[in-house]
């Protein structure tokens, strides 16, 4: 076991600035600060520089496995880079981590000592800056670690990879069962009429009473204010107002109206709304707030992209009271609704095991790198 700097046993470079205007539809592709993401490198939205500027830029393309952090922003983020991304470029505020010798320290082991919570809170309060933070390469080279043996740097590694797959088959399974429940919206309900909501539903627009009524003593009513204080399904009281101004019933449905647009849950409390929720409440007869609350999540992306604003996006009243749901009888809701909680109950007993998972994940973490 073995104490060094990171410039002592890896050689870290910066990128480049490449042109945002000699983009092109294919080519190599540039690394940029929003691609790296907490332990992946993301590529949803990819950018490409021309193959034939290759050799001009030869010093900022990268290998598979180059450990890459973010320099600026969410500063301390790391993701290894994989071989299906390459040919790849280092973008500016992008630094790339290559091991000197591999006989001394392994890409895999070092991924996970800086991708924990303690390097990255390190990164953090040695930024620079108040509106966006800026992290040195200069600093990095000299930040200092303790480099064990190979033989434990390998057990290590191995520990936490086994989680981190354990988790990731979990959350896939959840997004499986997410997109079944939209599927069988669909099926069930694709043949029916659509009604804009405010026939089958009473609506009440959130309006956030003054911060000096706010406390968290449990004094006064239940406040939410937005997606913040959502559970799984159901809120989690976090704030209490002395003045509250729009009231929700237990058991309506909230529906996020302020960044982000759409997303849903069931008041668990008679409560009060602020102006980043609306509540939703079924008239008789028409509809039930639990078949409301299914249909609005199934839709989701679909009232997501009605929102509008260049800062952050937002919902008008009279866009919620105009979007559209299957008019569909109530016997039919209530088969969606049945089926909906056979797969929640699936969905609920997966995510107590990713919990768990999780918890084993941050724990070995500390245990490690804390």
């Amino acid at each position: 076991m073995i104490k060094a700097k990171l410039k002592n046993i890896c050689n870290i470079l910066n990128g480049y600035a490449f042109k945002s205007n000699n983009y092109v539809n294919d080519g190599i592709r540039i690394i940029r600060i929003t691609n790296v993401q907490k332990g992946i490198i993301e590529d949803s939205d990819p950018k490409f520089y021309p193959n034939e500027e290759e050799k001009k830029i030869q010093k900022y393309l990268l290998n598979e496995n180059d450990l890459l952090i973010s320099l600026t922003g969410n500063v301390g983020r790391v993701g290894l880079l994989r071989k299906d991304l390459l040919p790849a470029a280092l973008n500016q505020r992008v630094g790339c981590i290559r091991i000197k010798d591999k006989n001394k320290l392994n890409i895999r082991y070092l991924f996970q000592l800086l991708n924990s919570n303690t390097f990255e809170n390190i990164c953090i309060s040695n930024s620079k800056g108040i509106a966006q933070k800026n992290l040195s390469t200069e600093w990095l080279k000299e930040y200092e670690f303790i480099i064990p043996n190979m033989e434990e740097q390998l057990i290590i590694a191995e520990k936490l990879e086994n989680i981190q797959k354990i988790i990731t088959i979990k959350q896939s399974q959840l997004c499986k069962l997410d997109e079944l429940i939209k599927s069988l919206f669909v099926d069930m309900f694709n043949k029916y009429e659509k009604i804009e909501l405010h026939f089958i539903a009473n609506i009440v627009m959130g309006q956030s009473p003054k911060s000096s009524s706010y406390n968290n003593n449990n004094i006064g009513t239940p406040f939410f204010q937005g997606k913040a204080d959502y559970g799984d399904k159901y809120t989690i009281i976090k704030h209490w107002t002395t003045k509250p101004c729009k009231l929700a019933q237990k058991g309506n449905v909230l529906m996020s109206v302020r960044a982000p647009v759409g997303p849903v849950n069931i008041a668990s409390h008679n409560c009060c709304i602020g102006r980043g929720l609306c509540a939703i409440n079924s008239k008789p007869e028409k509809a039930n707030n639990e078949f409301l609350y299914n249909a609005l999540k199934a839709i989701q992306n679909e009232i997501s992209s009605i929102g509008t604003g260049s800062t952050f996006k937002a919902i008008t009243k009279n866009e919620i009271y105009n979007i559209k749901l299957p008019n569909a009888p109530i016997e039919k809701q209530d088969e969606f609704t049945k089926i909906v909680n056979q797969i929640d109950k699936q969905k609920f007993e997966i995510q107590n095991s990713l919990n768990k998972m999780k918890a084993l994940y941050e724990t070995l973490m500390n245990k490690y790198f804390g």
